[in-house]
């Protein structure tokens, strides 16, 4: 009878097993996000589909390759280094470019952290990836547009400024600058009122 009640103890036990894996597998493969798994020598023993989408591959053919087959080649050294902090137990959130299999690349923001064995000894990492290739480059497309129309502004004849809600002095061109004795740098952060004559002032602030 003890034994009978055992067996069925184990089977009970191995059951709520698979049936908790399942649950998180289901959870991990439904993630939005690309989650690999690595071991100590930082192969991959797990990646869900949404990575494996990400990077134009199958989870089965990315399974078994070291990480480091999918990072852009100016940034492996960095990668290294990276493992070496997982190794020695240390979290990590960095951006990271990888390369797809069609030769594209995106950019991804990573949470990582270590595994460790029923020891505590290092067993490998887990790595959450975002895609933000599209955040990236409209960052970029940005900061380009910034700099024509900065280009632009400073190498009109006439002064330019702007300004906040406030009327706090944000930006001012070089013109202007000049034009009033001041440097750049010395007129941001003043309202205007305070750039107008005394008798004009108390108009100007109604």
């Amino acid at each position: 009878t003890e034994r009978k009640q055992s067996e069925a103890a184990a089977r009970a036990q191995e059951r709520a097993l698979r049936e908790s894996e399942a649950r998180y597998r289901t959870l991990v493969e439904a993630a939005l996000e690309g989650i690999m798994a690595s071991d100590r020598d930082t192969r991959a023993v797990f990646v869900n589909r949404q990575l494996a989408h990400m990077l134009g591959y199958t989870p089965e053919e990315m399974v078994g390759r070291p990480v480091g087959d999918f990072v852009v080649a100016d940034e492996l050294a960095d990668h290294h280094a990276r493992m070496a902090e997982r190794r020695k137990g240390l979290p990590g959130r960095y951006e990271r470019r990888l390369a797809r299999r069609d030769g594209g690349v995106i950019t991804t923001l990573i949470s990582a952290a270590p595994l460790r064995d029923e020891q505590g000894a290092f067993a490998g990492t887990v790595a959450l990836f975002t895609d933000i290739t599209a955040r990236k480059q409209s960052e970029q497309v940005l900061r380009e547009s910034e700099a024509r129309y900065r280009t632009l502004v400073e190498a009109t004849h006439e002064g330019v400024w702007a300004t906040d809600a406030e009327f706090h002095i944000t930006f001012v061109n070089q013109q202007l600058a000049e034009m009033l004795g001041y440097r750049p740098e010395e007129l941001v952060g003043l309202r205007t009122i305070q750039l107008m004559p005394p008798d004009d002032r108390e108009d100007a602030a109604q």
